[in-house]
């Protein structure tokens, strides 16, 4: 709300995205509402070289940008899959459907918002979303995982009590893991979230090796030689 008077702010009650009320004191006469048609919205990469979105309107990527939705979750990755481009060669993503974008951090990128409704994504994307700012309590955030680079590592993290999600942005809700932190893979195989120096034999003896898992989330009864992924979400090599 414009005020030319200078009479303060005044707070608005919002359903969704749209104003339906506002408080004006009993004295003011006047009162103005600017709006501005726009026709893009900017998207900034975060550190981890990725921004998750969520729009309840419909939007067009620019030629080149990958967007990725979720494919396949198991014990110790999450795998995403990149949506494929239209014959423009840019990526339309469908009102509500939230996904993860790749960039480089810091980059700006400039999104067009379409007037009509792209043909739906086969499937969905899989991933969750917000359309205004909200907080997960302890009980609600136990199964909640984002993207982010920790010490380096980029990875789905999961989600701490009392964290709040912004508006517009995207996250995975899993049905079953809880783990601290589940690796990102895309294809066939190729994985972030795995240091370059794993787990060493001598931090090894403070780590859970009980339970097991390959990188590709199965368990392990029996392991040999090489990386493997604890309960915990802990990458360890055994020599």
């Amino acid at each position: 709300m414009n005020n030319p008077d200078n009479w303060g702010k005044y707070v608005a009650t919002q359903n969704g995205y749209y104003v339906t009320s506002w408080d004006v004191p009993s004295s003011s006469a006047n009162s103005k509402w600017t709006f501005e048609a726009v026709d893009e919205i900017d998207l900034t990469i975060g550190t981890s070289g990725y921004a998750s979105v969520n729009y309840d309107f419909p939007v067009k990527f620019p030629a080149g940008v990958k967007v990725y939705k979720k494919a396949l979750e198991a014990a110790t990755y999450i795998k995403l899959e990149e949506i494929p481009a239209g014959p423009d060669g840019r990526v339309s993503l469908p009102t509500g459907n939230a996904a993860f974008v790749a960039g480089t951090e810091g980059a700006s990128i400039t999104l067009e918002i379409l007037l009509d409704e792209p043909a739906a994504i086969d499937g969905g994307t899989g991933v969750n979303g917000t359309y205004l700012a909200t907080t997960f309590d302890a009980t609600s955030a136990a199964n909640v995982y984002g993207i982010a680079n920790v010490d380096g590592v980029v990875a789905f993290y999961k989600m701490r009590g009392g964290t709040t999600i912004k508006q517009n942005k995207g996250y995975i809700e899993s049905a079953t893991n809880n783990a601290p932190r589940m690796e990102l893979t895309f294809g066939e195989g190729e994985t972030t979230g795995i240091e370059s120096m794993l787990e060493d034999n001598s931090r090894r003896e403070s780590i859970d090796t009980s339970v097991l898992y390959d990188l590709n989330g199965r368990r392990v009864l029996y392991p040999s030689r090489g990386i493997y992924v604890t309960a915990g979400g802990q990458r360890i090599f055994l020599k």
